[in-house]
């Protein structure tokens, strides 16, 4: 099935932490499934992502402008399925 790049992220200390994320060529928003929330909206080149202390982050680059719907225990994306509940 089509999916959307996806990237796993975890911060092992006490303090919040951040990544420099290089994205492919386009626009992207960056969605977040472990919060269900986007964390930037209509990026490109480079970007930064806060890690939460001892915590992670499980972010899909999705087209910028995509459509956030939800289809029973699916959470999609322009009909592309990001995360199951």
């Amino acid at each position: 099935d089509k999916a959307y790049p996806t990237y796993l992220y975890f911060n092992p200390y006490d303090s919040a932490k951040s990544v420099d994320l290089e994205l492919p060529s386009g626009k992207f928003d960056i969605y977040d499934t472990i919060t269900n929330k986007f964390l930037a909206k209509n990026v490109s080149g480079k970007t930064q992502v806060a890690i939460p202390a001892d915590g992670s982050v499980l972010i899909v680059l999705a087209p910028a402008g995509g459509e956030l719907s939800v289809d029973g225990n699916k959470t999609l994306i322009d009909d592309v399925v990001v995360d199951y509940r």
